[in-house]
C-alpha cells in the first residue's frame, strides 16, 4: 500500500521535506503589496498638503480654536491608523482608493473644466487648487493606477495559489510558479506605466498640434469622453469574452 501511495503522491524534487518549506513568493507579495500602497498614500498625502482645501480645512479648524500644528497631526494620524488597519486586514485596494480620494482636488483643479459649475453645486473651483505642477500630479496618479493595477494581478496570483494548494500541490513547485507569475506581472506593470509615460511626453511635445485638432471639434469634452468610453467598453467586451472561453 505505501508503494502504491509513492507512485500516486512522488515526494517533490529535494525530499519529502520540500513539501513542508516555506515559500518565499507569499510573503514578497505582502511585502509588494504593503511597500506600493504606503507609497502611494505618501506621494498623494503630499499632493493634498499642497492643495488650497487642505488650507482651508486647517483654517476652519484653527477659526474653531483648535491649532493648526494640532489638527495637522490628529489629520495625519487618523490616516495613517486607517492605513495601518486596512494593511493588516489586507485590504490593500482600499489603501489606494484613499490615495484617489487625496488626489482627486488636484485633479480637478489641473482638469481645465469646472465641474463644480456643471453640477450646479455652490464651490468655487479655487478651492481645489495646488502648489505642484501639473507635471507632478500627472505623475502621482499615474502611480497610484500603476499600483492599483499591480495589485489587481497579486491578488490573481494569490487565488492562483490557494487554489493550487488546494488541489494538494507542493509548497516549494507553487513558490515556484508564484515567483514566475509575480515577475511577469511587475514587469508587465512596469512596462505598460512606461509606455503611458512616453506616451505623456509625446503628447506635451505635440501639444500646440493636438490642441488644433481639438479646437476642431464640436464639444471636444463630449466627443473625445464618448470615443474613450466607447474604446473601454469594448476592451472589457473583448475580456468577458476571452474569460467565457476559458471557463469550462
Amino acid at each position: 500500500m505505501e508503494s502504491e501511495k509513492a507512485k500516486i503522491h512522488p515526494p517533490p524534487p529535494g525530499g519529502v521535506d520540500a513539501k513542508m518549506k516555506d515559500e518565499k513568493a507569499y510573503p514578497i507579495i505582502l511585502l509588494t503589496e504593503a511597500l506600493t500602497s504606503f507609497g502611494a498614500f505618501l506621494l498623494s498625502y503630499y499632493n493634498f498638503i499642497h492643495n488650497n482645501l487642505y488650507t482651508i480645512i486647517l483654517t476652519t479648524m484653527e477659526a474653531l480654536n483648535v491649532p493648526q500644528q494640532i489638527c495637522a497631526i490628529v489629520l495625519l494620524a487618523t490616516l495613517l491608523v486607517a492605513v495601518f488597519a486596512m494593511t493588516v486586514a489586507g485590504a490593500f485596494s482600499r489603501i489606494c482608493q484613499i490615495s484617489f480620494m487625496l488626489l482627486i482636488p488636484s485633479i480637478l483643479w489641473f482638469s481645465n473644466l469646472d465641474w463644480l459649475q456643471i453640477l450646479e453645486l455652490p464651490i468655487n473651483l479655487q478651492l481645489f487648487k495646488t502648489d505642484l505642477p501639473f507635471t507632478f500630479t500627472l505623475y502621482s496618479g499615474l502611480l497610484i493606477v500603476s499600483c492599483e493595477t499591480l495589485h489587481y494581478f497579486l491578488f490573481q496570483i494569490k487565488r492562483t495559489r490557494d487554489e493550487l494548494l488546494s488541489r494538494g500541490a507542493y509548497k516549494a513547485d507553487v513558490g515556484k510558479v508564484t515567483m514566475k507569475q509575480l515577475k511577469f506581472s511587475s514587469t508587465l506593470t512596469a512596462l505598460c506605466m512606461l509606455t503611458t509615460v512616453t506616451i505623456t511626453n509625446i503628447a506635451f511635445v505635440l501639444k500646440t498640434t493636438l490642441q488644433n485638432i481639438t479646437n476642431q471639434i464640436i464639444y471636444p469634452y463630449i466627443a473625445l469622453g464618448t470615443i474613450s468610453a466607447t474604446i473601454t467598453i469594448i476592451c472589457i467586451l473583448a475580456y468577458l469574452k476571452v474569460q467565457a472561453r476559458k471557463s469550462p
